[in-house]
């Protein structure tokens, strides 16, 4: 479809704006031969006409706010044996879209909430531009890495936002606008393709319905998949049980690998990083909890000063790494986490002011109706060209005395991070991990 601005002035609408933070998926592992460079389709940022560079501010605003919001989704869990798996990286993008329409008071609940309430618009445009590119650049540095991060704004037709909202969000972010007929069944389709086109189909049906209140939707959607640096071997993977925090069993795939492994040792957990790629700039980071203790316990020490820290303390050492097979789905409505991220402002339909996206006055307001997330997630062995050094590896260091064993056969956290960057791209606990049979 062609990307088009449209603006069609009629009658003032009831306005609402319903925030979609669309499709994150992650696939660690990949067919040989399936892996190839991306960016996002459609639209790429046009920047601000001079170069910028990564900002270290943004970078750890995302880190607080990512961490902060899955604490908040865990804690709704009340320690049960439910998956919570975010885009921490997906959802701040989607957020700073909307932001660039905020005002007053609701500009600074988001600003707290995004953890950037020091920054500037302007400074905030830029950093978040630079991130982009400099996570589309990483992938495109790495033959066995694929990411892809895309938004586009979606309005009713008849709807009139402001030409500086829509040129932010296009200059960027790489947002496109299309204007369409919400009162149509098909614009739910329309929308929902797109997402799977840029989720590779992992995601199919973000949205079920259009409210007739609503005017807008501001939609990112990251995909992400990686071959592991160093992959497991097929042969080596045996059934076995994972126990379940309340109590009880259910039967996994545990995938297995000796070798030298980047591993952190805290006080009552431990860590492994699982670099993918060539480069290994991209990694997943699995963090297990004692067997005596449990993700609740684990999540109390999940701060961003205590994740930097980890960062630095991690070490080369050799081990054996158990690791389920599994695949998990995970949609939520974020509206009452980001509330008690101090937003629920911007959720009040009469207190609301994102008065930078249109004109607003009595009768009608803009307000964020809800904001949906819906994330994929598939772990496995496969590792395109790697594959063959593995099991020399395996074979070689089969007769060294490991130095620590990682069995997560029990709830853990995992997380997909850019190094480089610092950027959190997904993060989550996986407590009910759903097997996958080859």
């Amino acid at each position: 479809m062609e990307w088009s601005v449209l603006k069609i002035k009629r009658k003032p609408l009831l306005a609402l704006v319903s925030l979609v933070l669309a499709a994150a998926l992650v696939a660690a592992g990949c067919s040989p031969g399936g892996v190839g460079k991306a960016a996002g389709i459609g639209l790429e940022p046009e920047g601000p006409g001079h170069p910028v560079e990564l900002n270290e501010d943004l970078a750890e605003a995302q880190l607080r706010f990512g961490l902060n919001l899955y604490r908040a989704l865990a804690d709704q869990d009340d320690g049960g044996d439910d998956n919570v798996f975010i885009s921490p990286t997906g959802i701040a993008l989607a957020l700073a879209m909307t932001y660039n329409g905020a005002r007053n008071e609701t500009a600074r609940a988001m600003a707290e909430a995004l953890q950037v309430d020091a920054m500037d618009l302007e400074t905030f445009n830029e950093a978040n531009y630079a991130l982009i590119q400099a996570l589309v650049e990483a992938a495109d540095a790495e033959d066995n890495v694929e990411l892809r991060i895309a938004n586009a704004l979606w309005q009713r037709e008849g709807a009139a936002f402001y030409d500086d909202f829509l040129t932010r969000n296009r200059q960027y972010f790489g947002a496109p606008v299309e204007a369409m007929d919400f009162d149509d069944p098909a614009t739910v389709d329309a929308i929902n393709n797109w997402v799977s086109e840029q989720t590779s189909g992992r995601i199919t049906e973000l949205i079920s319905d259009i409210s007739p209140e609503t005017v807008l939707f501001l939609i990112n959607a990251i995909y992400f998949k990686g071959s592991w640096s160093e992959p497991f071997d097929p042969e080596l993977t045996a059934q076995a049980d994972f126990h379940l925090s309340g109590g009880g069993t259910i039967p996994v795939f545990m995938m297995n690998q000796d070798g030298t492994f980047a591993h952190y040792a805290g006080d009552g957990f431990q860590g492994i990083r699982l670099p993918y790629g060539d480069e290994g700039r991209l990694a997943m980071y699995v963090f297990l909890p004692d067997e005596d203790r449990g993700l609740a316990d684990f999540n109390e020490l999940l701060t961003a000063e205590n994740w930097r820290q980890w960062q630095t303390g991690f070490a080369e050492k050799y081990g054996q790494v158990s690791l389920p097979r599994f695949q998990l789905n995970y949609k939520t409505s974020l509206r009452s986490a980001l509330e008690q991220l101090g937003m629920g402002i911007a959720f009040d339909r009469d207190q609301a002011d994102f008065g930078g996206m249109a004109p607003i006055g009595p009768g009608h307001n803009l307000f964020i109706s809800n904001v949906v997330h819906e994330t994929f997630l598939l772990v496995n062995e496969e590792g395109a060209e790697a594959a063959g050094a593995t099991a020399v590896e395996v074979g070689v260091t089969s007769l060294i005395q490991p130095s620590f064993t990682f069995v997560a056969d029990r709830p853990f956290f995992v997380a997909i991070q850019d190094d480089e960057t610092g950027a959190l791209l997904f993060a989550g606990a996986v407590s009910h991990p759903e097997p996958v049979m080859e």
